[in-house]
């Protein structure tokens, strides 16, 4: 039987003070999904974003979202800030995306990781997870493939 979620909810202020809405949602979309479903769904997902956002404000809030964060600028923003999604998507999914198998060293305590990430272990176990794991090599791979053909070329 396939599970098909009915509900997610993202609660993500990491860099609220910092930017606006679009550099979170524009690296969460990009570090969780393919290039191919992103070139289809991205702008669904951008909308459901900032409906869900709007019915927040107007539920939670009494506030109107065009008069906090209008459309256009919205949508501005996240054509702004898709290449520092891609960007902080490449600075960090070659540890997020380390396969399991590799990782569970690294995650027995905080000094494992701690010293994995300031030693030379990472280069290693990214080098070993890029040569025997297809999925991590392919996720890689199109990470800068995208970089390059959109932004480079």
């Amino acid at each position: 039987m396939k599970h098909i979620p009915v509900e997610v909810k993202l609660v993500d202020f990491q860099l609220a003070r910092y930017a606006p809405p679009a550099l979170d949602v524009c690296t969460l979309i990009t570090s969780s999904t393919l290039r191919d479903f992103r070139r289809n769904s991205a702008p669904t997902l951008l909308n459901t974003y900032y409906e869900m956002v709007k019915e927040l404000l107007s539920t939670n809030g009494n506030m109107d979202i065009e008069a906090v964060l209008p459309r256009s600028e919205f949508d501005a923003s996240c054509a702004h800030f898709s290449l520092a999604g891609l960007i902080e998507t490449m600075l960090f999914s070659h540890l997020t995306l380390i396969p399991k198998r590799f990782a569970m060293d690294l995650l027995r305590s905080s000094d494992d990781f701690d010293s994995f990430l300031r030693g030379d272990e990472k280069l290693r176990i990214c080098m070993r997870s890029f040569s025997e794991d297809i999925t991590y090599q392919n996720r890689m791979t199109e990470i800068f493939v995208e970089l390059i053909d959109t932004y480079c070329l």
